[in-house]
């Protein structure tokens, strides 16, 4: 739109053109957000433009095209990105700037594409066009020109998508109770806000506990982007959700071919992987040597480099505890976005975001740099570039789980984790995690599971047998072992057995009996102390 101002600051005039950039935002992925102020030689204001939508004019093109030869000759234009000087969608905005007979052009940042890189800014100067980058004039907007192409520059640096992880909590830290409830947390404002980043960002990524506990849609409900759909990438390394997801609020928000399923490659097949609509991803191990055991867990490096092959150049990470907890564990993440609520919900049955995320030392924390604070309502935002430099993960343990018991051939100790969940109950869910945890196949469990209520009650047959079979108690010696042996004379002789197969019989089935059932308890007793969901 030309609107006729009073006289801008080079400053104000870039400051103008990044805040038209931003509406580009979330329409022009893989392309960064792109704005342009145009002054004339009295640096008054002529007119603005911005890059709107992918393989549309760009912001140079729109922000001239609504001014006269007579205005742009001898103009000053405000760029924030080095105007490009390729055939791409659009024809080189370098030769149309030529071809406009402008005075000079300051731009914010240097494109770093091969194919610009600058190209663009050598043919302004061979036609006599005056060529400043903005940091020559003032350096405060460095770090807002950074953060506005941030994607685009890591993906061009990197060759990686940009990946943002994002949390809400209370005043305390706390994302939801352990009993899995944590909606709503943050107000109306922070939900919009939370959705505006879904959309500008090209993938939303959460763990498989997310899913069954939530059921979440995972779409985009925000005014300005009502058409758009998103990519949603879901780490479940023992396919839990692979029979759930055919009836989730996720399948019936988004397109088959638009919901990737993280697998570990070497778990056994599940059934009919191939006939699933969605897209099954199979994700190696990452063996992570830690104290005095290896752990496993999903590769994440190979999760995002699979994002990049497939065209996606950013990651929204919405997971859990264990999720936001296994990316900061495993150093990947650029942006960190925490919405928080003005509430205390208290250690006591709350959930810590980062409970698995361990330092070493207070000098190895991990922090924000170009710290944001913005207020959502009652609610406020942090948000902030993640500063690797002093994190060291060499000895961190990268813990997914939170129960323990010993091992009876080793003083290291094996982690397991357990399952308590509407879908699969206790019974079931703690056969689901055992095998997660052992690395064997749950239903396996879960006949073990049954067989040893079988063999419980046949020991407690056999103890009802002693009650009924001596009516007469002063005929036999009142010892336990002499009572197991004359029930198995009485057994013998009335179904003609040999007397020592059934003693044999007899004392398995007891040692049995109270071994299982004694197991049946710890599993029990480590479920309901501290299980996760």
């Amino acid at each position: 739109m030309k609107i006729k101002l009073t006289k801008m600051t080079d400053i104000e005039a870039m400051q103008m053109a990044i805040e038209v950039a931003r509406r580009g935002a979330g329409f022009v992925s893989p392309n960064p957000p792109v704005g342009c102020v145009i002054l004339n030689s009295k640096n008054e204001f002529l007119s603005s433009g911005y890059h709107q939508i992918y393989g549309g004019a760009h912001a140079e093109v729109n922000a001239v095209s609504e001014l006269t030869p007579e205005e742009l000759k001898g103009s000053r234009v405000f760029v924030t990105l080095e105007p490009c000087s390729h055939y791409g969608k659009t024809p080189p905005c370098a030769d149309m700037l030529c071809s406009a007979g402008v005075g000079e052009v300051i731009y914010g940042i240097a494109d770093p594409n091969p194919l610009v890189s600058g190209k663009g800014l050598q043919k302004l100067a061979s036609a006599e066009i005056k060529v400043i980058p903005f940091s020559e004039i003032s350096k405060s907007l460095d770090v807002e020109l950074d953060e506005l192409c941030e994607v685009f520059l890591f993906n061009q640096k990197n060759q990686l998508p940009f990946v943002s992880l994002k949390v809400a909590t209370s005043l305390d830290g706390m994302l939801g109770l352990k009993s899995g409830e944590s909606k709503w947390i943050t107000g109306e404002e922070s939900r919009q806000f939370a959705h505006f980043l879904r959309a500008t960002h090209d993938v939303i990524l959460i763990g498989v506990n997310t899913l069954l506990t939530d059921n979440p849609s995972l779409n985009i409900r925000h005014p300005l982007f009502d058409k758009k759909h998103n990519t949603v990438f879901i780490l479940d390394p023992f396919g839990k959700a692979l029979t759930f997801l055919k009836t989730s609020s996720v399948i019936q928000y988004h397109n088959d071919k638009s919901i990737f399923i993280f697998v570990l490659k070497d778990y056994n097949k599940f059934e009919g992987l191939n006939n699933l609509p969605f897209q099954v991803v199979e994700c190696p191990k990452l063996a992570i040597q830690n104290f005095a055991t290896t752990h496993q867990q999903f590769d994440l490096q190979f999760v995002v480099k699979k994002a990049w092959d497939l065209g996606f150049k950013s990651i929204l990470v919405e997971g859990g505890a264990n999720t936001l907890s296994a990316f900061l564990n495993q150093k990947i993440g650029q942006r960190f976005y925490n919405f928080v609520a003005p509430i205390i919900i208290g250690g006591g049955e709350g959930r810590v975001w980062s409970e698995t995320f361990i330092i070493q030392k207070l000098s190895q924390r991990l922090g924000l740099d170009n710290v944001k604070y913005q207020s959502l309502g009652p609610d406020f935002l942090i948000t902030g570039k993640l500063n690797w430099s002093r994190f060291s993960n060499e000895k961190v343990n990268f813990d997914c789980y939170q129960n323990y018991t010993k091992t009876k051939t080793s003083e290291h100790f094996t982690q397991v984790q357990l399952y308590r969940s509407p879908k699969n109950g206790i019974f079931l869910g703690i056969c689901q995690g055992l095998g997660e945890s052992f690395n064997i196949k749950p239903n396996l469990l879960r006949v073990l599971w049954i067989l040893s209520f079988f063999y419980f009650f046949v020991g407690l047959g056999f103890y009802l047998i002693l009650g009924i079979s001596l009516p007469n108690k002063d005929k036999f010696d009142k010892s336990l072992n002499k009572q197991v042996l004359g029930v198995c004379t009485i057994i013998a002789k009335k179904f003609n057995i040999e007397i020592g197969l059934v003693r044999l019989l007899a004392v398995l089935s007891l040692i049995a009996s109270a071994g299982i059932s004694l197991l049946v308890y710890l599993i029990l007793y480590f479920s309901f102390e501290d299980s996760k969901i």
